[in-house]
């Protein structure tokens, strides 16, 4: 939407980086024909998203609470083996998802063989260097042109809160998330991810503490998010026309068909997908 892209860069330009930043979400170069998939949607889905790929029902991986589908069509899958034909999608968002995964490399693969552009949000290194996360497995970084991932044999490698205290720790991460930007990692990618994992991994040889924080993502206010969904008046995604997205995550046919139970089944491999909590589980054995 122009009007938002414009009302963001006015909102940096005045200083309201708050604002701004909340405004991220629905700054995206996206036509109403296009169709989007958001990875890792977690309880608040956004707007523009067309199809949703969850990886727990129970909701117990992130503090925000258990998926939602908000009237979008929802998949349980595993971001590193998507059920998803290749470039099916004209934009996938991916936002707080590429730190968790144990293979980020697959995860990237994946993200640009299943869309043709899309975007990735992460915190950057220096958040993960202050304020680390006990579910963080690797930190990001982004210098404009690559986009950097090492992983970390535990999530506190530093152990910043240990050495300058919790105390200084909340103090630099005031300071810096007075304009969010400065602790994120922000890449929108067109028909590729220049992208490289280190063979190195970030290791510590101290005793874990349990000072650390877990990952708390703000959702976008319920009522900014139904209103911003109305405005967009996108087509209601139905399973049927996901079917021809499909692909089997176990031998990789698009041979898709559904049981007579509205299940998915790889005729290739006879492979059957149930579902968990309703919705189509994709989600690898």
């Amino acid at each position: 939407m122009i009007f938002v892209h414009s009302a963001r860069k006015t909102a940096e330009a005045l200083g309201l980086y708050a604002l701004a930043w909340k405004l991220r979400k629905l700054d995206f170069p996206i036509g109403r024909k296009d169709l989007v998939l958001d990875v890792g949607s977690g309880a608040a889905p956004n707007p523009y998203a067309d199809v949703l790929l969850e990886y727990d029902p129970s909701g117990r991986e992130t503090n925000s609470g258990a998926a939602r589908a908000n009237g979008k069509l929802l998949l349980w899958g595993d971001v590193q083996r998507m059920p998803f034909r290749d470039r099916v999608f004209d934009f996938a968002m991916c936002f707080h998802v590429l730190e968790h995964v144990p293979e980020p490399a697959k995860c990237l693969n994946e993200l640009q063989r299943v869309a043709k552009r899309g975007y990735i949000e992460t915190p950057n290194e220096i958040f993960d260097y202050v304020v680390p996360y006990h579910d963080h497995r690797n930190r990001v970084s982004f210098d404009g042109e690559t986009l950097r991932v090492v992983k970390k044999d535990r999530w506190n490698v530093e152990r910043f809160v240990e050495r300058f205290g919790k105390k200084r720790s909340r103090q630099v991460f005031d300071l810096l998330i007075r304009n969010p930007a400065n602790l994120h990692v922000t890449l929108r990618w067109d028909e590729s991810i220049d992208f490289a994992v280190s063979d190195e991994v970030i290791r510590d040889g101290a005793n874990e503490s349990g000072d650390g924080e877990r990952e708390s993502a703000t959702p976008m206010s319920p009522w900014v998010n139904a209103l911003a969904t109305r405005w967009m008046r996108r087509r209601p995604m139905t399973e049927d026309r996901l079917l021809p997205l499909l692909r089997c995550v176990q031998c990789q046919s698009g041979d898709v068909h559904w049981t007579p139970e509205r299940n998915a089944a790889c005729n290739a491999c006879g492979r059957v997908y149930g579902r968990a909590a309703g919705f189509l589980d994709f989600r690898p054995t």
